[in-house]
């Protein structure tokens, strides 16, 4: 499939404006370059009051929040740029801040 989500409400915003304008079926299939059941799925669903929106999907929720996502890869890259910025041996200096926490003095 060519397109992410940004491309299919994109299409599913343009057939609703042919529709308000009175354009039929058949013109919009040959305008949008898809078939007779994707402008008449959303017909029939900008009728019942549904928005551009993908439906939700089934299956399990994820359980990895954005938010918790987001803390994730910032932490990860730290730990990246930690590495790469290792101090020389016998520095007292420290690379990043992360490591006071996990270093602990006897």
């Amino acid at each position: 499939m060519v397109g992410g989500v940004a491309d299919r409400i994109k299409r599913r915003v343009r057939i609703q404006k042919l529709l308000e304008l009175g354009y039929s079926i058949g013109a919009i299939c040959d305008e949008e370059q898809c078939s007779r059941m994707t402008v008449l799925r959303w017909k029939k669903r900008l009728q019942e009051g549904e928005g551009e929106q993908d439906r939700p999907r089934r299956g399990r929720p994820r359980k990895l929040t954005p938010a918790l996502k987001d803390k994730l890869l910032t932490e990860q890259k730290e730990s990246v740029m930690c590495q790469i910025a290792t101090p020389p041996r016998g520095s007292s200096a420290k690379a990043c801040p992360s490591q006071e926490k996990q270093f602990v003095a006897p």
